[in-house]
């Protein structure tokens, strides 16, 4: 016989703000994330520094989650940017577990190689650089996720952003919340596709790999740089190199089947519509669904960023590489774009629905 799913606390999404940090205690050293735009946390894991919906993040006992909140809003640094800006800027970066030298776990090491952050680790170095020291006196270095809860500088708002849901009595929450986290299961895989390329990339360049580039968005900007500096071939071998590990590692694969799931989810929306307005769908079951699915187009931003800078390198360079990425991206921006207008269509539907029960 299964056992049945027993209650969960999850966050809701309309509660949690940009700075939050959300501090987990469900594993031996727990974990921190950063809320950096609405509904998405930034977090540092096994697949790298990524997103992830703050949805999808939930716990089975209620003293294993905690989100804090700056007292004060971080200042900007010295460039204007600020603590979100910068997350952003590490996204694509290693995981590092060489800062929890503190914790209980054996032979790690007592220093982070650079470019590679633990999860709490980054969260305080990144409001260090706005301003706020988290905890004055500990080097972020050694910010582990539990100590993050005695944050002078931070304000407890557990109670507010913490959501109870028990499967018996609200069956379709709790399966809203299974199947969000089935579908940002792929920010992780986006995340180890990126490693594996860059790490591909690296390797092939060999000696001749540049330092201080810990990702692809900025192996990318270093190969853009080369154009006009060096010789012309060897830009071009360059870019083979690259574009060999990106095609042996499954770059352009990944993100043809992530517009195949794009197109089936943009599909999804329009079938739920036209339930809704014939009058042939369940309004709780919609319900459940939208909470699911709440978050569409939250990374169109990002992708329209992207997709410009790709644009403005090929331009600048004509490298083909840059060319292929701008068509990867575009079509990226179509789909979020497709998504995002026919949620908005799902959300009309629902709300005339609602309005005429």
């Amino acid at each position: 016989m299964t056992a049945s799913p027993k209650v969960i606390f999850t966050l809701d999404p309309d509660k949690i703000q940009e700075n939050d940090i959300v501090v987990l205690l469900d594993s031996v050293t727990g974990h921190a994330a950063l809320c950096t735009q609405p509904h998405l946390l930034f977090e540092a894991t096994l697949d790298g520094l990524h997103r992830r919906l703050v949805f999808t993040t939930h716990v089975k006992k209620r003293d294993q989650i905690h989100v804090r909140r700056p007292k004060t809003a971080p200042a900007s640094n010295a460039d204007g940017l600020t603590v979100s800006d910068l997350a952003e800027m590490f996204y694509g970066n290693a995981y590092g577990l060489a800062t929890v030298a503190q914790f209980p776990l054996p032979k790690l090491l007592t220093y982070t190689p650079k470019g590679k952050f633990f999860c709490s680790q980054i969260i305080a170095k990144l409001f260090l650089e706005c301003g706020t020291d988290l905890l004055p006196g500990i080097s972020p270095e050694k910010v582990s996720p539990k100590s993050l809860l005695q944050s002078l500088e931070l304000k407890c708002v557990t109670d507010e952003c913490l959501v109870e849901i028990d499967p018996a009595k609200q069956p379709l929450d709790y399966e809203s919340v299974m199947e969000a986290e089935e579908k940002s299961l792929w920010a992780g895989r986006e995340m180890k596709m990126n490693r594996r390329v860059f790490d591909a990339s690296m390797k092939k360049l060999g000696k001749q790999k540049p330092k201080d580039v810990h990702n692809l968005r900025e192996l990318w900007t270093w190969l853009g740089y080369r154009v006009g500096r060096i010789e012309e071939a060897t830009v071009l071998g360059f870019e083979a190199q690259i574009f060999e590990a990106m095609e042996t590692k499954g770059y352009w694969e990944f993100y043809r089947q992530m517009h195949f799931r794009s197109l089936a989810d943009a599909d999804s929306l329009k079938a739920e519509t036209t339930k809704l307005l014939n009058r042939s769908a369940d309004i709780a079951q919609v319900d459940a669904w939208l909470r699911c699915n709440e978050p569409a187009g939250v990374t169109l931003l990002k992708r329209r960023q992207y997709l410009q800078a790709f644009r403005d390198w090929h331009s600048a360079t004509r490298l083909e590489l840059f060319r292929l990425l701008a068509e990867v991206f575009e079509t990226m921006v179509d789909d979020v774009e497709t998504i995002q207008a026919n949620h908005e269509q799902l959300l009309a539907a629902h709300t005339l629905k609602s309005g005429s029960a």
